[in-house]
């Protein structure tokens, strides 16, 4: 026993079920035993049992000791004193830094490892238990270096991903806050029953903390956004021991860059010599793949063999269930080793040609092939020919270099061969012969959602030497499709962004070559990411093509066109490949491709993944496009102070249009209302296969805020809706439809709620509807809808029932009823918060051109007012004492401007202070519009002391309306 004992230990780590090991309980036994032997013989004296204090450690780093050390061994100790040793704290020698904290937010990175991530060959998750393990594997696939707690006792691994340890633990939250308690400033005395049941079941909890956390040597990533994390995660904090991660932060930046053979190998038997057969497996697994995919034939080889070995030797030490899968996995390995190395040592190449040539039947045929092959790697990777011909014609050689997947073998023969091939008219199978594995071999690199252009211009790939074979055959020698196909790579590696590529693309789909259609306008969109600097127009061809892209993968999707996955020019676009048994697999690294999984597919099967993976593509496409829209130029509103000053603003990274107010037009100003028009046609082609109703109606909200700002500017300069020309707009009619679809859906949903800032938001929403359907037209009967109980915003206290705020905004703006829109202009101004301030001026200048039958009730000769206001002339003869109510509003729109205290009642955009200078100077024009057509004395003067008189002081809270001053005094009361 003693010589059991002699290694290191810590007892921190006994996590195993009934396991409540300490050296101070052997150290009593043997002492027991020594003095029962004395007593039997004196002779022999007793032997006192010592025990080592380790306190210093080079496995890890002061990041990952003190937060064990400091909480975990802390905590133990002060509520169960005898379930560890009680030793003295451990020490790094080395320095490091802190574990990093995930609160949330992590599921992208399990989906990027079931995609096309992996963790390097020292990195690990680390999961509580195999059930959990197991939902991870259903939820994202068979993803490699997940370890449960327990199998990872013994194993060290340079990062380490704590995932989800505190969401699915057996102890509640209230039982892990008392960890809380032994670490506070005040003096702890543990109460009696801590320590027992239930609490008990924390000893058990931070003792699997202890071995997850001490697993890390560098690096230690805790992935965990539950309830039962908050105790820990604030000790933690406290104590300065980790870091937290902002939020959004991509895990995926923490995985290490990819393995090499060796670390790939070391980490295998690492977790072979500790009985994790299964894991060590898939790190051999692993081991192959990157052997196939980046080795040397000589170095490709002593991998398969070391990768075999290695099977072979977990085969030996597994249960009979699982020898079977590990003996083939080494027969495959073996298999892919050469065993014609002799004779590429020895370089009698010459000679073994003689020998094929001459006495073929003197030669086994296993033999014969193996040195067949040996030969022909030689040659074409020497560039040379050999002395006697290895195959009767060109077209039995190009078939077998493309059975045995030699490509560089096969694009040498084409370069060499390329000018006899164009001058043999007397061959035409030859050629044919040439082009269908000069394609093929360009789809191999090329095929769906890869970066073909930079494949194609790459002079280093396979690709750029077959195209430059292929690209000068003259195209009446060959297929139209493959004619097709050639001229599609060659434009791509010219420009992928070229308006011949959508072209082709519209000719494939044409001649009914779905699949190249698709190909071809996925890769014209992939310029997405370019998007933010396009100019307008730029930007409206590019929706007009990616509109017609994502339609032709809904037709797909959706079955509308026959699209299957075993056709020929679909497995060629995606990269499947045939099997002898109707089966089918999928080429590495393609868009199909599962790293991990099982790449043996039955044609239904097959099918099945392709619908569903274009389904998520179209679905992250259309968000990408969606993404790109908001932050490109062309979409952004115009700068105010570049309106003002008529030149750049002073901002570095203004996100707004700095166009010379030369340029802005009516014809620049239907482009933008096209291209918002034409984003909400994609955005409903969107919500027609993705999205959940919520998203659907936030989208819409936003979208038609957008489109409302894009038609009634700030300033006439930039255009007004008089300006707009529906000529100009692509396809008008189904943009006119849709708007007005999304009217309704959005109005429907509307509904005020609780503080003055959200009744003020609700009737912001309702005024840019109901301009935007003044605009668009349609029947939709916004009046019951804002009519409703639910949607009622009153004007007294308490409210009555027949006065609605949001009923009198839709009757101004859609009846031309001047009394109800003071009233609700009125009622904005004097209780409004956090409005909308280029709405509110819309508004108001809507309201004041109710006035023009008023102004001259004798007709429109010698009337001067926008064009805007007399696109309804038929409007009613407002009374006096409405236009005097309305010039009062006014003037306390102004004096709040005026002030310098705009941001206090509005939200105000990024460049506040211009923006709100052009609000005053379009409130200035509008009131010297009024006063030049008014025929009131009393009017003229009120209008001009509005314009002349001083500022007023309009936020005195005594001019400040009941709702008004309570919400501010709950401001105070929430920020004190």
């Amino acid at each position: 026993m003693q010589m059991d004992c002699s290694g290191p230990g810590d007892t921190a780590q006994t996590i195993s079920a009934g396991s409540s090991f300490r050296f101070q309980d052997l150290k009593a036994f043997i002492h027991r035993a020594e003095a029962e032997r004395e007593s039997r013989n004196s002779e022999s004296p007793a032997r006192n049992p010592k025990y080592l204090n380790l306190q210093s450690t080079i496995a890890s780093h002061s990041g990952v000791v003190n937060c064990c050390a400091v909480n975990c061994e802390t905590v133990i100790t002060a509520f169960w004193v005898d379930s560890i040793d009680t030793l003295r704290p451990e020490r790094a020698t080395l320095g490091g830094p802190k574990p990093v904290f995930f609160a949330g937010w992590h599921e992208a990175f399990l989906s990027s490892l079931a995609g096309d991530r992996e963790l390097g060959a020292d990195q690990c998750i680390l999961v509580r238990d195999t059930a959990a393990r197991e939902e991870i594997r259903k939820q994202f696939g068979d993803i490699i270096g997940v370890l449960t707690l327990q199998e990872s006792k013994g194993l060290e691994f340079d990062d380490v991903f704590l995932y989800n340890f505190f969401e699915d633990s057996t102890a509640t939250w209230s039982q892990w806050r008392i960890v809380l308690m032994a670490c506070s400033d005040q003096d702890f005395i543990p109460s009696r029953g801590i320590g027992t049941s239930p609490h008990s079941v924390l000893l058990s909890e931070l003792k699997n903390l202890y071995v997850g956390i001490t697993r890390a040597c560098k690096k230690l990533y805790i992935l965990d956004g539950s309830r039962n994390s908050e105790p820990m995660r604030e000790l933690w904090l406290k104590e300065g021991l980790i870091d937290i991660a902002p939020p959004g932060t991509d895990v995926c930046q923490y995985i290490q860059k990819p393995s090499s053979l060796e670390q790939w190998a070391a980490s295998g038997y690492k977790l072979f010599n500790t009985g994790q057969f299964q894991e060590a497996a898939r790190r051999f697994e692993r081991l192959r793949e990157v052997a196939i995919s980046t080795l040397q034939a000589g170095e490709r080889e002593k991998a398969f063999l070391a990768a075999a070995e290695a099977f072979a030797q977990c085969a030996g030490d597994t249960f009979d269930a699982e020898k079977t899968g590990f003996h083939r996995e080494a027969a495959k390995c073996y298999a892919l080793a050469d065993p014609a190395e002799q004779y590429r040592k020895a370089g009698y190449f010459d000679e073994i040609v003689q020998i094929l040539s001459r006495h073929p039947e003197k030669i086994t045929e296993s033999c014969r092939n193996k040195l067949l092959y040996t030969c022909v790697v030689h040659y074409s990777r020497n560039g040379l020919r050999p002395p006697i011909p290895l195959f009767s014609s060109l077209e039995s050689e190009l078939t077998y270099l493309e059975s045995q997947g030699l490509s560089e073998a096969r694009i040498y023969l084409l370069e060499s061969q390329q000018e006899s091939l164009l001058k043999d008219r007397w061959n035409p199978d030859a050629l044919q012969r040439a082009v269908d594995l000069a394609l093929d071999s360009l789809w191999q690199e090329c095929s769906f959602d890869k970066p073909v252009q930079d494949v194609l211009q790459n002079r280093e790939s396979d690709s750029y030497k077959v195209l430059n074979c292929v690209q000068a055959i003259p195209p009446e020698r060959l297929g139209i499709s493959d004619s097709g196909q050639i001229r599609f790579f060659c434009a791509v590696q010219k420009s992928p962004f070229a308006e011949e590529v959508y072209q082709m693309g519209e000719e494939f789909s044409n001649r009914g070559e779905e699949a190249m259609a698709l190909m071809t306008f996925n890769v014209f969109s992939s310029q997405l990411a370019t998007l933010h600097s396009a100019r307008a127009a730029e930007l409206d061809i590019f929706l007009k093509c990616f509109e017609r892209y994502v339609r032709l993968l809904i037709s797909i999707v959706s079955n509308e066109i026959p699209f299957r996955a075993t056709d020929s020019k679909v497995m060629k676009v995606f990269g499947i490949v045939p099997l002898h048994d109707r089966s089918y697999s999928v080429m590495a690294g393609t868009f199909l491709h599962r790293r991990f999984q099982q790449n043996r597919y039955l044609s239904t099967e097959i099918n099945d993944l392709l619908m569903a993976q274009l389904q998520a593509h179209l679905r992250k496409k259309l968000q990408d496009e969606s993404d790109a829209s908001l932050i490109s130029g062309a979409f952004a509103t115009h700068c105010p102070y570049s309106i003002i000053h008529g030149c750049s603003c002073y901002r570095r990274h203004c996100n707004q249009q700095h166009e010379r107010r030369l340029c802005l037009n009516a014809a620049s100003y239907n482009m933008k209302i096209n291209l918002h028009l034409q984003q909400i046609r994609i955005l409903d082609l969107m919500f027609s296969v993705v999205g959940s109703h919520g998203d659907r109606l936030a989208s819409m909200t936003a979208a038609l805020d957008r489109l409302y700002a894009a038609i009634y500017c700030p300033i006439y300069i930039e255009g007004s809706n008089a300006d707009l020309d529906w000529n100009s707009i692509r396809n008008a009619a189904g943009c006119i439809r849709i708007v007005g679809e999304w009217i309704q859906k959005t109005i429907e949903y509307l509904k005020p709620t609780g503080l003055p800032t959200n009744y003020t938001s609700y009737l912001m929403s309702v005024i840019r509807v109901t301009c935007l359907h003044t605009t668009f037209g349609g029947d939709c009967p916004l009046q019951d809808y804002v009519s409703r109980e639910r949607c009622r915003v009153s004007y007294g206290e308490p409210p009555s029932t027949d006065d609605n705020v949001s009923a009198d905004i839709v009757a101004s703006l859609t009846e031309s009823d001047a009394i109800r829109g003071v009233s609700a202009l009125r009622f904005l101004l004097q209780n409004g918060v956090r409005m909308d301030l280029l709405v509110v001026c819309n508004f108001a200048e809507e309201v004041c051109s109710t006035f023009v039958s008023s102004l001259h009730p004798f007709g429109l000769h010698n009337l001067l007012v926008p064009r805007s206001w007399i696109m309804n002339p038929n409007k009613p003869v407002v009374r006096r004492d409405t236009i005097q109510s309305f010039l009062h509003c006014l003037g306390r729109l102004m004096n709040i401007l005026r002030s310098g205290r705009a941001h206090t009642r509005f939200n105000l955009p990024q460049h506040g202070e211009p923006f709100v200078d052009l609000i005053l100077a379009r409130i200035c024009r509008m009131l010297c519009i009024l006063g030049y057509n008014v025929r009131d004395v009393g009017l003229s003067k009120t209008i001009a002391e509005i314009l002349l008189l001083p500022t007023l002081e309009v936020d005195d809270p005594r001019n400040l309306s009941p709702r008004t001053q309570r919400y501010s005094a709950h401001e105070s009361k929430t920020s004190s």
